[in-house]
């Protein structure tokens, strides 16, 4: 059994959220407004809550979150099986 990474404050409130049911999302185009959490579920009008870039960068490197689905623009990110409880 592997240990999983040491988040920070902020890494670690994407991926309480995320449990919650908040869907992470992430412009494809490179043009937007970086990535974002949507309660919810992207595009149900829920609360948005905007993700710094490095956060966002550092969950992936780190195995964290995986992309569920591109459909341009929009990528769709879930959290890898290890950090879903």
């Amino acid at each position: 059994m592997s240990t999983l990474p040491t988040l920070t404050t902020a890494q670690q409130r994407v991926v309480d959220l995320m449990r919650a049911g908040w869907e992470l999302g992430a412009s494809m185009s490179g043009i937007g407004g970086g990535p974002w959490l949507q309660k919810d579920g992207l595009g149900c009008g829920g609360e948005c809550e905007r993700v710094n870039g490095n956060t966002y960068s550092a969950l992936l490197s780190k195995g964290v979150i995986k992309t569920q689905e591109a459909r341009f623009p929009t990528r769709v990110l879930r959290l890898s099986k290890e950090w879903l409880t």
